[in-house]
């Protein structure tokens, strides 16, 4: 499976004639050359490919749609896209924080040692004005995240919905495919046999 997946992943992002080269010197390969045409007609219409390897540190299904997210992230970057869908998550998180009773909760929570250490904003107010103003907040975003999660704010979590939306915006801002390639998955099976309907959600994008 390794091997394949390892394949697959460099058959995507090899130049062109590197997969010519490749895919001539296999009889049965070289046999389907319309295969052939029809990747490297994907791959100049552009692909970023995500790889990511192991599961067995995913217990919840949050920390899942985390895994997908900061493991195209780091794609996009080493691919050097542009653009990485903070206007979708961004947006989201502004207008949450913009109601009052919201805004307090937050500004509440930003009193605790833990978020003191981890934010350099200090209250909802400081946040909005950050994510409006900043050209990169993707630190911030992850910090709000991470608040989320472990507070039990589900409004601000990063659900199937939530990811999808920021994958699609990707995609069509950037005029990209992306490809998930995850090597060793099976131990979050074992690990989450009971809560797979998120998961096909997430399969289904």
């Amino acid at each position: 499976k390794s091997q394949c997946a390892l394949a697959v992943r460099r058959i995507l992002e090899v130049p062109e004639q590197d997969l010519r080269e490749y895919w001539n010197s296999y009889e049965p390969l070289k046999r389907n050359q319309a295969l052939l045409e029809k990747i490297v007609d994907h791959k100049e219409r552009g692909i970023v490919t995500a790889f990511r390897y192991a599961s067995g540190n995913i217990s919840t299904i949050q920390q899942l749609f985390h895994a997908v997210q900061d493991s195209v992230k780091k794609a996009l970057d080493e691919q050097n896209i542009p653009y990485k869908g903070e206007q979708t998550l961004k947006e989201s998180v502004i207008a949450w924080l913009e109601d009052d009773i919201h805004a307090d909760m937050v500004n509440k929570l930003l009193q605790r040692p833990e978020w003191i250490s981890t934010f350099s904003q200090s209250s909802a107010e400081e946040i909005i004005n950050t994510l409006k103003k900043s050209s990169d907040v993707s630190n911030l975003m992850d910090n709000i995240f991470a608040l989320a999660n472990k507070e039990g704010i589900n409004a601000l979590s990063l659900d199937s919905d939530r990811l999808r939306k920021w994958l699609l915006d990707i995609i069509e801002k950037n005029n990209v495919k992306i490809v998930l390639i995850w090597d060793e998955f099976s131990d979050f099976f074992r690990q989450n046999r009971n809560s797979l309907s998120e998961f096909q959600k997430l399969i289904s994008i």
